[in-house]
């Protein structure tokens, strides 16, 4: 689909979105658990998710070189952690790149974060070398954090071909096997001082924000991500909102949503996608290029999907 055509489908899908009215009653986080917190969103760091966005524009000659280099690159963000492990998962004809942190409490079901590590045009800085950056960066904070829940990174093979990778992963999971609470992050880094198409529907003046969605039935998905980012990165400019829980049967919404996250939706398991509602007038195209990227937005943006995973995860 053009950047136009995704466009109007994102401007006509938010005239059905319904905003979440934060009428969730959430429990408080206490001083510890904000410490903690606070203390992993201050880690995040701009330079080194630029080095890693470099990395992946070196990489991008061949899949092999990408995926050799996305594989070095999670392998030594969760390498500080005891019993941590990542590789290339073979499934369908999918190369999935997985690692994971072990949780203290092993029997609980997982928090899942992810990405999608193919590409249409090299070097696909913004969609979506921008969501691996992100993913490799809460690994690397979180490994050397305690969480009650195991967490799982996913670099997913095939999204642009119609979430092939993420579909034969989450179509493989038992019930029990599902998680608890997924993140997927696709192209997250561009900003534009114009308006977008969505900014008349998200109450903003510019294209400077970023988008949480999810559907109506994991609204407190949206309710927590709100109240995360307000405590933990004030700065950040979001909208959260959440879709009609029968969104897949409206060509328009689904055109609009489509990335690895409806794997999971298509389960019930409950998560957001972030997104920056394809802005990027460069998205699929030789121009996706690392100069284009907005970085203190791309850090924002990663701290509050960290201060969030970390409720959800269960830091200690």
């Amino acid at each position: 689909m053009s950047i136009v055509l995704k466009a109007i489908a994102v401007l006509l899908a938010a005239v059905l979105l319904i905003s979440c009215s934060g009428s969730f009653l959430l429990s408080d986080l206490d001083a510890t658990e904000q410490a903690l917190i606070q203390s992993a969103v201050d880690d995040v760091s701009s330079t080194l998710l630029y080095t890693t966005l470099e990395t992946i524009d070196g990489s991008r000659t061949t899949r092999a070189d990408c995926e050799s280099a996305a594989l070095a690159l999670l392998s030594a963000a969760v390498s500080p952690k005891p019993g941590s492990s990542a590789a290339i998962i073979p499934v369908d004809g999918n190369d999935n790149i997985i690692a994971e942190l072990p949780g203290n409490e092993p029997a609980l079901p997982p928090v899942i974060v992810t990405a999608h590590w193919d590409w249409v045009y090299a070097p696909a800085m913004e969609d979506n070398a921008s969501g691996m950056a992100g993913v490799i960066e809460t690994a690397r904070i979180l490994a050397t954090r305690s969480c009650r829940r195991t967490i799982r990174f996913i670099l997913f093979d095939h999204e642009e071909w119609g979430m092939v990778g993420s579909e034969a992963y989450v179509s493989g999971l038992s019930a029990a096997d599902l998680p608890d609470y997924f993140v997927n992050y696709d192209m997250i880094s561009y900003t534009s001082s114009s308006p977008d198409t969505l900014c008349p529907i998200a109450r903003q003046t510019a294209g400077d924000y970023i988008v949480a969605l999810t559907p109506e039935w994991a609204a407190e998905s949206v309710a927590e991500f709100t109240r995360d980012a307000r405590l933990f990165v004030p700065d950040l400019r979001f909208y959260a909102a959440t879709l009609p829980s029968d969104y897949s049967s409206s060509p328009l919404i689904n055109n609009a949503t489509r990335s690895d996250n409806e794997s999971f939706w298509n389960r019930r398991a409950h998560g957001l996608f972030f997104t920056t509602a394809d802005r990027d007038p460069y998205y699929h195209s030789p121009q996706d290029t690392i100069d284009t990227l907005d970085i203190a937005f791309l850090t924002k943006v990663v701290k509050a999907g960290l201060a969030t995973i970390c409720v959800r995860a269960g830091i200690q």
